[in-house]
């Protein structure tokens, strides 16, 4: 960034010569968001393109129609080289309804994720009952050793997590009533809190716990689906040896199987932003950096190599070579910016609205959050409300989850209840006031599990853990 970039920030933050320092805001926001958007998207619709040549015939359907039909946006809006507006705003809507299925896709592979998970944490309790391993397990001498693992760093963010980590292991001997207090106090931590942070605090929970299922959970992957009906069919207090290995295989293949799908997502939503931002910045976009035109070409040249046309005239690996540091350097500025959008819009609308800038700082807001690392951020959600969550809303939230919590107990058995409280317990903010309480927790929960298969399965998992 230059010295003259610095001074229209500097002044912008100090409410100087606002006429004109807004729009130069806009102009150079806009740029850096579109400059580092197309370099972005290179390289990922590289990587992308690559991926589809090897794995094309495994690949979830959806993400090739989607990449298809993203291919032929990229040939109207970028690889032409020119501003398409006839087609500008029915090309928004276009990339904007992609985007949508994507996050209602990986809502559903979330859930799958969140639900196979509590059956994997079952079967790893069950399995030395199930396959007769026996390891000998030492209580008091085990105890000590997690406590140790647990404090053996100094950085409070290591130690939360690692706390996190062994909750999410250690056997549940707890009453729901003592449950519904951990989730009580880790609500109260919100009060204060906006709104949508608590709002998202409850549905991730109610999300890990299995009690709100996204549309299309029952529909969207029917081969998913129905081994989850099996798991939740089976008898985990009786199963023998061969149903044990049969359904931990069959586990492990689909979670494999879902990690793939999802990668393929992650990758497909990061090509989806970048043009997103792009459609959006190409109206107002007026830079001629070299590295966007390099970005450019190698689109140009992935496109037509997938295509199977002649490409002897790109050379996309020595244009790879080109790009190297620049998306690093035009972040650095773009995130400058980004650093000021907030106070601006706050105290600056009218100023906006007088300047006739409202289309272009509408799209600033949508690429600042397009550009950020939450790569599913809610494009609807308004940064302006803030309605503050007090003690009554927090109480009422947690009235109605822990209402929620007491009908999915009664529909589950013992040991599914057990392992959804682990998980959820594991996703909490640290619940604990004191070193004394995580060793009473540990202690109690180790010396109160009456079943020695779980107790020896337990020991091995937290032995693995405290070896990594």
């Amino acid at each position: 960034m230059d010295k003259n970039d610095k001074k229209i920030l500097s002044q912008i933050l100090n409410k100087e010569e606002l006429e004109s320092n807004l729009s130069i805001y806009a102009n150079s926001m806009i740029n850096l968001g579109y400059d580092y958007s197309i370099i972005r998207l290179s390289l990922n619709y590289f990587t992308m393109r690559e991926i589809i040549e090897e794995t094309a015939e495994d690949m979830d359907k959806t993400i090739l129609e989607h990449i298809q039909i993203i291919s032929e946006l990229l040939r109207r809006n970028i690889i032409s080289g020119e501003f398409n507006g006839d087609n500008h705003e029915k090309d928004i809507q276009i990339i904007h309804n992609i985007r949508e299925v994507i996050t209602d896709k990986m809502k559903i592979l979330t859930a799958y994720t969140d639900t196979l998970q509590v059956y994997e944490h079952i079967l790893n309790r069950v399995e030395f009952s199930v396959i007769d391993k026996q390891v000998d397990v030492d209580i008091d001498s085990l105890g000590t050793e997690v406590f140790q693992y647990v404090f053996n760093d100094k950085d409070k963010v290591v130690i939360n997590s690692k706390i996190q980590l062994i909750t999410s292991q250690l056997p549940v001997r707890m009453t729901k009533n003592k449950f519904y207090d951990i989730l009580s106090a880790s609500l109260g931590i919100y009060t204060g809190s906006d709104v949508v942070s608590v709002n998202d605090f409850i549905q991730m929970i109610r999300t890990t716990a299995m009690i709100e299922l996204p549309e299309g959970y029952d529909t969207e992957y029917p081969n998913i689906y129905t081994l989850i009906q099996e798991l939740k069919n089976i008898d985990y207090s009786s199963i023998d040896r061969a149903e044990f290995i049969n359904i931990a295989s069959r586990l492990e293949d689909m979670a494999t199987y879902i990690n793939d799908i999802v990668t393929n997502y992650l990758q497909l939503v990061e090509i989806v932003n970048d043009v997103y931002s792009i459609l959006l910045a190409q109206p107002y976009y007026n830079s001629t950096k070299d590295s966007s035109e390099i970005a450019r070409q190698i689109i140009a040249g992935v496109d037509s190599f997938f295509e199977k046309e002649d490409n002897k005239s790109v050379n996309v690996d020595d244009l790879l070579v080109d790009l190297e540091g620049k998306q690093e350097e035009i972040y650095e500025d773009f995130l400058m910016y980004e650093g000021l959008l907030f106070d601006i819009r706050m105290e600056h609308e009218a100023m906006i609205k007088a300047l006739m800038l409202e289309n272009q700082f509408s799209a600033l807001y949508l690429i600042e959050k397009l550009l950020s690392s939450s790569l599913f951020i809610d494009l609807h959600e308004d940064k302006k409300v803030n309605a503050i969550a007090d003690n009554s809303y927090i109480m009422c939230a947690r009235d109605e989850l822990i209402e929620d919590f007491g009908q999915l107990f009664k529909e589950n058995s013992k040991l599914i209840n057990r392992s959804i409280m682990a998980i959820v317990i594991s996703v909490l903010p640290v619940f604990f006031n004191s070193q004394q309480e995580i060793k009473d927790y540990i202690d109690y929960s180790l010396s109160h599990c009456n079943n020695q298969g779980e107790l020896m399965a337990t020991a091995s998992l937290l032995k693995d853990i405290m070896s990594q």
